[in-house]
């Protein structure tokens, strides 16, 4: 199952009857958060006949089904009830996903799945408005992808990772500039909204779902700074069985500050990290910080775990940014390997999460973790380090 739960303006009227996904829209709304999920409904026709695709199959709508601030417990007692009853679905583990930079809502949803289908976990995403600027290209956001394009390349020179970029670097630079600034401001203006929603599946859903009931929390890339924003002005009224910081976009040398505010609000912490990580070495050039998903200066969390997938680069890590939505494959961009695989799915199904070389990870320094193995890119063989 995907809950919903948006601070998106609604392009339309709540009236309980499910809307396609663009009825969230892609600016703030004023209204406070909805809260819904989000489900497939069969299309019909004049006739009020279920429409077929050539096959038979009946055709399908991407819908949500929202409710205000005001009704949200219809939501959550429905969920509540099914899970008290013991539904099989409903009783797999649940985590909340924080989304990052550039999303609409049709995107953000279909992360969500992603997660919920390679991991076997229900999803409660928070939908920000991430994707503000819709404008055409112009001189300067030419320039500016131009000159990302460069540093990325540059960054990464003789690797495999280079023909990847030349051929796609200009047009996913493109929208990483043209939105990323407005991306953040509204990031900062959802603080006390996810605060709200916090709030509200502490009491809505944990505190009623029974001693059973397993949460997680996945922060990903620029929702780090909306996360960071909620840590230091509003509060953070829940407690997780693990939190997983995953790829940050946020500054690295003092996410400590931050961060240390999450200790008492979880079992474990874990801050993953990839040297390669190609969206944020664009965020490195435009911030001239170094990013926490990129950061090799593991200070100022002893009681967060680091871990590194940046020696996993010939192990299908490569260039990656959003390994949790990957399914395991040996080789591949669009892939990541069995190790990450298994590690994130333990992490998000509230799994103790024990980092030994049996589970493919080796302790370099107190807290700092990365693959025991790599695969040398020159003669394929697979060494220990």
């Amino acid at each position: 199952m995907i809950v919903v739960i948006s601070n998106r303006k609604l392009e339309g009227t709540l009236d309980g009857k499910p809307k396609p996904y663009s009825f969230l829209g892609k600016d703030m709304g004023d209204t406070g958060n909805v809260y819904g999920k989000a489900h497939l409904v069969s299309r019909k026709g004049a006739d009020g006949k279920v429409k077929k695709d050539s096959k038979g199959r009946a055709i399908k709508d991407k819908r949500l089904t929202l409710f205000s601030e005001q009704d949200k417990s219809q939501l959550f007692d429905e969920i509540t009830d099914k899970i008290k009853a013991g539904n099989a679905e409903l009783n797999r583990p649940w985590v909340v996903f924080l989304h990052g930079n550039n999303q609409t809502t049709a995107k953000n949803i279909g992360k969500a799945a992603d997660i919920e289908k390679q991991h076997h976990v229900n999803v409660i995403a928070f939908s920000w408005a991430s994707q503000p600027y819709t404008g055409d290209d112009d001189k300067l956001l030419k320039a500016l992808k131009k000159e990302a394009a460069k540093k990325l390349i540059r960054a990464l020179g003789g690797t495999t990772i280079v023909s990847n970029l030349l051929s796609t670097g200009y047009q996913m630079a493109e929208g990483f500039w043209r939105n990323y600034t407005l991306a953040r401001m509204n990031a900062e203006a959802s603080a006390a909204d996810f605060s709200r929603a916090l709030k509200a599946i502490n009491q809505q859903l944990l505190s009623k779902a029974g001693s059973k009931f397993k949460l997680s929390f996945l922060c990903h890339s620029l929702g780090h700074h909306l996360l960071q924003k909620t840590l230091t002005k509003h509060t953070f009224p829940i407690k997780f069985s693990n939190i997983m910081l995953h790829q940050g976009d946020t500054d690295a040398p003092d996410h400590a500050k931050w961060v240390k505010k999450l200790h008492g609000k979880c079992r474990d912490i874990y801050i993953t990290t990839n040297q390669y990580d190609w969206v944020l070495l664009a965020s490195n050039f435009y911030n001239r910080v170094e990013r926490l998903g990129q950061t090799k200066q593991y200070y100022g969390c002893k009681k967060c775990r680091y871990v590194d997938f940046s020696d996993a680069a010939y192990t299908s890590a490569e260039n990656e940014h959003e390994f949790f939505r990957l399914k395991p494959q040996q080789k591949g961009f669009s892939y990541t390997n069995e190790e990450i695989h298994r590690f994130i799915g333990k992490v998000v199904r509230s799994e103790i999460n024990t980092l030994t070389k049996k589970s493919g990870f080796t302790e370099r320094v107190k807290n700092v973790y990365e693959l025991s193995t790599y695969i040398d890119p020159i003669d394929d063989e697979i060494s220990e380090r």
